[in-house]
């Protein structure tokens, strides 16, 4: 076992820092990650992404690395101690106390700049700083790799979901507010250039404003296949993704696919546009199945149901794959419709069952939302359709331009808010992880 500091070389260390130890925030179980002033209590766990591995302050006093078959990884041996929480200090320094102040076991990481203490997804328990440098760890990895599952140095992953954009002038100033917000990436909600002819501009103003490590996924749409030169939007799209290393992504591209991003799980699907609503249905049931326990669930693609826009569009999809993710937990996220619009949490998609109009709301298996992102610089659309099932709706009726909705994503809740490019946020809110 990995030896790890008595407190007889760290005394002083711990010493100043015990007047900030009493106020520290106590992490929930749903979460890879314990940020920096914050504490895991006796009997709480930090679980991988992958929910493959879990870091275990026991009763007993013990800290311990299982993996999910129940095998003893890694132990720091402090059982009988009287250890009941694990702080992550301001100095950096992790320390396992008792329950009248007194410091067990020590990291020795003072002044390193500790920022989170993260379980891996490779077995591997990493205090890391904020670039996400190791700066002490167990060395446990399994040798998977455990990529994507370090937290961006701001604690969250900000996504940008946006869709129907054609190639000019109005994609680009989208474009830039995705990167003026620092969006870690870019999940695409279908109909990209419009004109086969476009499919390199399109391509070429997506790599030159936000780089190579946003792969900006793609959910095709229908212009992608029947205006586009699909062959040519997917292998410029997997290109994206094969140039970064952090986004995995498994399947039919954009169509049929699933990828994984730090504490997100994206299931992708051509529902709609390509391909059977039958299959869809099964490949979206089947993948959520194989959700990771801890990650945030994204369904996404690009068409909808009349009733979940409020343009013109007709039924696309199927009530059933909107049902399914609402099931998992899952929030949808399409385009088709160039507006933006939002529903409050609901506990039917097919009834538009409100289930609670504030904010924050939790999303849980059984009940999620909806959100409609159209606004990528084709056009501005009006609004035609009504009901009490929407929070926000933004249309060409309330004078939109185009805009893009963000979502900064933690451990256990995400903030979102949707901005357009004259800088004004338009909608806001705040939703809580239940599962």
């Amino acid at each position: 076992m990995i030896k790890l500091t008595t407190i007889k070389h760290w005394a002083c260390a711990v010493l100043l820092a015990l007047s900030g130890v009493a106020s520290a925030a106590s992490v929930t179980d749903a979460t890879n990650s314990l940020p920096v002033g914050q504490q895991l209590n006796a009997g709480q766990r930090l679980a991988s992404i992958n929910g493959t591995y879990h870091f275990n302050l026991q009763g007993d006093g013990n800290l311990v690395i299982y993996s999910s078959a129940g095998k003893v990884i890694w132990a720091a041996n402090t059982n009988g101690k009287g250890g009941t929480r694990l702080v992550l200090q301001s100095d950096g320094n992790l320390v396992l106390y008792t329950s009248a102040g007194k410091a067990v076991m020590a990291t020795g990481t003072v002044g390193k700049g500790a920022a989170h203490l993260i379980m891996k997804n490779d077995g591997n328990l990493v205090l890391a700083n904020a670039s996400g440098a190791a700066v002490w760890e167990t060395k446990t990895s399994d040798g998977s790799g455990g990529g994507g599952t370090t937290p961006s140095p701001s604690g969250y992953v900000r996504v940008a979901f946006v869709g129907d954009s054609k190639a000019g002038d109005n994609f680009q100033h989208v474009l830039n507010l995705i990167k003026s917000e620092g969006a870690n990436m870019t999940m695409f909600l279908g109909d990209t250039s419009y004109a086969s002819r476009d499919d390199h501009v399109w391509d070429s103003k997506v790599r030159a404003t936000l780089g190579p490590s946003d792969p900006v996924l793609l959910a095709l749409g229908n212009h992608d296949v029947d205006d586009s030169d699909r062959k040519t939007v997917v292998s410029l799209s997997q290109s994206r993704l094969n140039s970064q290393k952090d986004v995995k992504c498994k399947g039919t591209y954009g169509q049929r696919m699933t990828c994984t991003y730090e504490n997100l799980y994206f299931v992708v699907s051509g529902i709609g546009t390509i391909g059977s609503i039958a299959d869809s249905e099964d490949f979206i049931e089947s993948s959520l199945n194989a959700a990771p326990a801890n990650a945030w669930r994204i369904c996404a693609w690009h068409k909808n149901m009349q009733l979940m826009q409020v343009g013109g569009k007709t039924d696309e999809v199927s009530w059933k794959a909107y049902e399914l993710c609402r099931k998992k937990g899952a929030f949808i996220a399409t385009g088709h419709e160039h507006s933006y619009s939002r529903t409050h949490l609901l506990s039917s998609m097919k009834d538009q069952t409100v289930a609670s109009t504030e904010s924050p709301f939790t999303v849980s298996p059984g009940k999620s939302f909806a959100v409609v992102s159209g606004l990528g610089g084709n056009d501005i659309r009006d609004q035609k359709l009504h009901g009490d099932w929407w929070a926000k709706v933004y249309t060409k009726t309330q004078n939109a331009n185009f805009g893009v909705l963000f979502g900064d994503f933690y451990a256990d809740h995400a903030n979102f808010y949707f901005k357009n490019i004259d800088g004004h946020v338009i909608d806001k809110f705040t939703v809580k992880k239940g599962y």
